[in-house]
């Protein structure tokens, strides 16, 4: 599972890095006449998309992850929200659900 993990990383990140490489590199970039806020902006939402992914790879090849997830999901929803308001005698006390 972490192989998979560091390999979605890599792939994503990957396009941002070489973009900025490349814009380093270069002594007249192309980023740096035209499309650079589109190539910039383009290059960090692929990026960004690793941390979306990641929450489905965990799911889907950690057993530990799914298991955990599985017994505290039902936790999170019940009574419909994720904190519940007790009253016990003329206070009320603030319990998380977990």
């Amino acid at each position: 599972m972490v192989v998979v993990i560091a390999a979605t990383f890599l792939l994503l990140w990957s396009p941002f890095y070489l973009v900025t490489f490349i814009t380093q590199v270069q002594e007249e970039s192309f980023l740096l006449k035209q499309n650079f806020l589109f190539t910039m902006l383009s290059t960090h939402l692929i990026g960004f998309t690793n941390s979306a992914v990641n929450p489905f790879v965990y799911a889907l090849l950690g057993d530990k992850f799914r298991t955990a997830f599985m017994v505290s999901a039902p936790n999170c929803f019940r009574d419909g929200g994720v904190v519940n308001f007790r009253k016990k005698s003329d206070t009320v006390k603030l319990e998380l659900l977990f």
